[in-house]
Order: structure tokens, then C-alpha cells, then sequence
């Protein structure tokens, strides 16, 4: 605190000070905040304060700068940013993180890692530490099993739901791409259902699966598929679009996007003439899915709701799916319930498997790793950092062929179709910060 350097608060306090969510993030209080420094309880200087921002290499150039103003405007004793440049890269434009260690920012690397305890891991994250991936998986060897494709989902749903509860809760179940994660989740609710583990015959719901996509990506029409939702974050007057309209994508015409309205019309759009200069999103483009719920299933939200203090990524449990209402325990402990109207209805997904940026910051005992054989090479140093002891992995045989197989929906449930399995093997990653 100002007044007394050496003495340490907790998170939470410290947000109640200055009267911000403890989960707010660094973009969100730049964007709500515009004029700094923002007036607070503790005064707008804060000389001998430090600032840390973890996870500083997804910070874009433009925010950084912002933080570094504001810094400077409060007059604080240090700002210090901590991560990893081998790690999740900047959500928006600029790595300047990099550069500013690559331009001699002064800089402590952090060589311990807490998080590993077993022997194993501490020697796999040392093998990482090297850029030695061949040792890597060596090490890995003895738990992991290749399998075909199509075999992934089912293995680790198998795998993660023969523990017992309690170490389910300590075995994080990490799968790459948006399909792999969907199968991985889908096959798991499969085997808990079986196994009688949820409750009701299951509510059907329709769902929207973010696509992942840059600002630029949006300016480009590859991303614009048939039956694909586009849901436009801000007023386009020149296009006559207004913010939150939102349209399934029909195909193209002469360039243009063709949306069919819920009301039965047809708006065009032309991605290339998207705004460059926003700080946000111009669009958000989605893919829905049929999605059955059941009491017990694990869910997190797919958006924000920032009035109800759901946001993105944040776990929840469904205690009650029924058409009249969903009841849903938050991760906080508190309930809630989304009437047949309740746009959130459409922005959450199953969440026993999880991708590594919704993971991020998470540490579990265990894991489990989907992964196919060609993701070894480029995407193996993040995964390995959320376990403290041990993980299984599951491999690709690349020389096998792609079997479709058919996963019959149990009782009370519609068909979940074929899916390809693309089947993993174990990946692993270790941070160094700075």
C-alpha cells in the first residue's frame, strides 16, 4: 500500500480499494476505463506501489502502452511483467514483451518451477527448458499410447471417468482444436450418462461455438461458411448494420456475405470494409452446434455476461436442465437460472475437456493430453506447465487410417453423429519469467 510499502494485502483486498472486480483483467479495466488515472479510495499516485501483470506476452502493443502511461501518470515505484515468450502469444497486435527483453528491459528469469513435483516432471520441464523435444517425449513414453484416430475421444473419456470422483477434480483433460475438444466432451458425457452419473432425459439445446479468428481474419472471407453465425459487435452505418445483429451465413454474392435474419430477410455485408481502428471485435463468428444437457454436467461460458459476473472460461455445473428453466451452480457457489429467453442459454459448453487458453493459470495434480501426432512439433510446451505430478497422453498412429466411427447416443438423446477422432499424443511445456 502507499502509506506502507512493506506491507502486503490480499487480491481481493486490494481490488476492494480500488474498486475493481478481482477478475478484472487488464484489457477489460482499459477499455472501461479510458481517462487515467481513475480516482480510488487509496488516491490517484501510488509512489513506491508495484504493478505485476502476469501473462504480459498476451498483451498487444497498444494496451502496453496504456498500462506504461498509466504507470507513469501514478507515479509507482515498478511495473513488472511476468510470463513466458514460449507461451500463448499476444491476443492482439505486437509482441512487446519480446521486444522490450530483446532492446535489454531488464529482466529475472524464473528457473524453478513449483508446479513440477514428480521426478518426471521435473525432468520433462527441464528437457523443455532445452528445447529438447525428442527427450521430451521420451520421457513421456512410458504413458503414452498411440491409437487411431478415430479412438482419442473415447480413450481419455474412458481414461478420466474410471477415476474416482475426487481425483477427477485433481486430473485436468486438455485436448487441442475446437472438434477434438468437442469430441473429447461429448464422449465423456456419453460415458457419465451411461454409467448413471446425470440426471434427465436431457435438454437439447442449440449452442455457439466461438471460432477462433484475428481482426484481420475477419476481414477476410474464408472464414465466412455456410451455416455459420455472425453476430456484429459494433455499428457498421456504412454497411447498415447496427451493433448486435447477427445473421447465418447463406453463402456469397458478388463479394458479399449473405446472412439470412432471424426474421426470415437477407442482409449482405462485405467483410474487407470492416473498421481497422477498433480496440474490440468488429464481429464474432460462431459455429452452433446440437448440444444435450443433463444435471450434473460440467459447463463453462463460451461469453460474458458481465451484469450476473459470468465470464468467459469460468466453470459452472448444471444441477437442473429442463425447457422451463436451467438451474446451474457457478463456480463461486452461487445458483442461477436461465429462463427459455436467457441469451446465455446459447453462450456456454461442455467443459470436461478444456483447450490450453481457458487453462491457462489453472494447475491441477494430473492430466490428461488429446493431441494428434502433427501437433507434437508445434504445440507442446503449454500443456505440461498445469500438472504438478504425473500425465497420461494419447498418440496418433500417422500411418493408420482415418476410421469413421459412429458413437450411439445413449437413452433420451439424440444421435451425436460420426466424428473424426483425431487422437493425440501427450505434449508438454515449462515457462521461464520475466
Amino acid at each position: 500500500t502507499p502509506n506502507q510499502p512493506d506491507t502486503l494485502i490480499s487480491l481481493t483486498d486490494l481490488m476492494k480499494l480500488i474498486s475493481v472486480s478481482s477478475r478484472t483483467t487488464v484489457y477489460r479495466y482499459l477499455d472501461e476505463n479510458p481517462e487515467f488515472p481513475r480516482p480510488c479510495k487509496i488516491g490517484g499516485r501510488r509512489g513506491g506501489a508495484v504493478i505485476m501483470v502476469d501473462e504480459a506476452s498476451q498483451v498487444g502493443t497498444e494496451r502496453l502502452a496504456k498500462l506504461i502511461d498509466l504507470a507513469n501518470r501514478m507515479d509507482v515505484g515498478r511495473l513488472v511483467l511476468a510470463g513466458d515468450t514460449r507461451q500463448l502469444q499476444a491476443i492482439e497486435a505486437g509482441k512487446p514483451f519480446v521486444l522490450l527483453q530483446k532492446a535489454g528491459q531488464p529482466t529475472s528469469t524464473i528457473a524453478e518451477n513449483l508446479r513440477a513435483t514428480s521426478p518426471q516432471m521435473r525432468a520433462l520441464n527441464a528437457a523443455l527448458e532445452q528445447h529438447d523435444l525428442p527427450r521430451a517425449f521420451d520421457i513421456l513414453r512410458s504413458d503414452t499410447i498411440e491409437v487411431p484416430f478415430a479412438s482419442g475421444p473415447a480413450m481419455v473419456a474412458r481414461l478420466w471417468v474410471d477415476l474416482p470422483p475426487d481425483q477427477r477434480e485433481k486430473t485436468l483433460l486438455l485436448a487441442s482444436g475446437r472438434a477434438m475438444r468437442s469430441a473429447a466432451n461429448t464422449t465423456v458425457q456419453e460415458a457419465r450418462f451411461i454409467r448413471g452419473e446425470l440426471a434427465g432425459k436431457g435438454l437439447p439445446l442449440t449452442v455457439l461455438d466461438r471460432v477462433t479468428i484475428t481482426r484481420e481474419g475477419a476481414r477476410q472471407k474464408k472464414g465466412y461458411r455456410d451455416g455459420r453465425l455472425v453476430e456484429f459487435r459494433t455499428n457498421l452505418p456504412s454497411q447498415g448494420i447496427h451493433q448486435g445483429d447477427r445473421g447465418v451465413v447463406q453463402g456469397m454474392d458478388k463479394g458479399q456475405v449473405v446472412l439470412a435474419i432471424a426474421d426470415g430477410s437477407h442482409s449482405r455485408f462485405e467483410p474487407d470494409c470492416l473498421p481497422r481502428n477498433l480496440a474490440h471485435n468488429a464481429v464474432t463468428i460462431y459455429e452452433p452446434k446440437q448440444l444435450p444437457l443433463f444435471g450434473g454436467d460440467r459447463i463453462r461460458w463460451t461469453d460474458n455476461d458481465r451484469e450476473r459476473g459470468l465470464l468467459n472460461g469460468d466453470m459452472a455445473t448444471i444441477e437442473r436442465a429442463e425447457q422451463d428453466a436451467i438451474t446451474i451452480r457457478t463456480q463461486g457457489g452461487e445458483r442461477l437460472q436461465l429462463s427459455p429467453n436467457d441469451p446465455m442459454r446459447e453462450k456456454l459448453d461442455l467443459a470436461y475437456a478444456v483447450n490450453v487458453h481457458i487453462a491457462q493459470g489453472k494447475t491441477a495434480t494430473n492430466g490428461i493430453i488429446l493431441m494428434s501426432e502433427r501437433e507434437k512439433q508445434h504445440q507442446p510446451r503449454v500443456p505440461g506447465r498445469r500438472y504438478l505430478d504425473r500425465r497420461t497422453g494419447r498418440a496418433c498412429r500417422r500411418q493408420c487410417q482415418r476410421p469413421r466411427t459412429q458413437h450411439h447416443a445413449p437413452r433420451g438423446r439424440k444421435d451425436l453423429g460420426d466424428r473424426d477422432g483425431q487422437t493425440a499424443v501427450t505434449g508438454s511445456s515449462q515457462c521461464t519469467g520475466a
